[in-house]
């Protein structure tokens, strides 16, 4: 593992070291899941303007998407103006 220093002291070991110390108490509370915490956060923000869209909004946004999509299939069949074609003469 290097040791290169990040110009403030602190080496990539320090770096990995801190890392994993802020990830132990993860393994030490087993029945904390993905799930449960995405829970836990709508409750304490659900009041939050915006923070769960309307059923218009993903709405919008999936016809955007498939919008997107759309253009993306039907660019792929038109010919490329700035390329020359040299068997066509």
């Amino acid at each position: 593992m290097s040791t290169a220093s990040d110009g403030r002291g602190n080496s990539s070991s320090d770096a990995w070291r801190r890392a994993l110390e802020m990830t132990a108490p993860i393994a030490g509370n087993a029945s904390v899941t993905f799930p449960k915490i995405i829970e836990t956060l709508s409750d304490k923000f659900a009041s939050v303007d915006g923070a769960v869209p309307t059923d218009e909004e993903l709405r919008i946004s999936i016809y955007n998407m498939r919008s997107i999509d759309l253009i993306f299939y039907i660019y792929r069949f038109i010919p490329d103006s700035t390329s020359t074609d040299r068997n066509s003469s």
